[in-house]
């Protein structure tokens, strides 16, 4: 029984050091409350901010604020305007970095509202720094895949 506990115990560690989108996926079309969970700091240093960018498909962006860390919002204009929530608009959410103090021996989640495209994957590259440390999440070798959104079909909705 201790074998076997140990077995799981081992395989289950290395998803634990990646980021991960917590839930991982959510209906085309629909507003979905997900956080990027953060699992570790780098080596033996604490996570002092966390960069996730956003692709250019998503139009609708809302980060949650976390007590004690700062929240800066990156935008990058768009060659022409959009209609979000029946307003026109001119750019977009590239990024958002929270800034704070996070110790190597624990894990967060930070908090992102979007509204769901219209198919496919969401990949969400983020850079973690540990004080001068830079660990780069974007699938630039096996061991840091960026975190991934699964865009299931629309719910559909039965009037009865």
């Amino acid at each position: 029984m201790r074998i076997m506990i140990a077995v799981l115990l081992a395989a289950a560690t290395p998803a634990a050091g990646h980021i991960t989108a917590v839930p991982a996926s959510g209906a085309a079309g629909s507003y979905l409350g997900f956080a990027v969970r953060v699992g570790h700091g780098c080596g033996g240093a604490a996570t002092t901010s966390v960069r996730v960018e956003l692709p250019a498909g998503i139009a609708s962006v809302r980060p949650q604020p976390k007590p004690g860390w700062t929240l800066q919002i990156e935008r990058a204009a768009l060659s022409a305007p959009v209609m979000v929530e029946g307003k026109p608009v001119s750019d977009r959410v590239a990024a958002i970095i929270w800034s704070g103090n996070l110790p190597a021996d624990q894990f967060d989640d930070f908090g992102l509202l979007i509204r769901m495209p219209d198919a496919g994957m969401i990949r969400l590259p983020v850079e973690q720094r540990c004080g001068t440390t830079v660990q780069r999440w974007d699938d630039s070798d096996d061991r840091h895949p960026a975190a991934m959104l699964e865009v299931t079909p629309a719910m559909m909705t039965h009037n009865h």
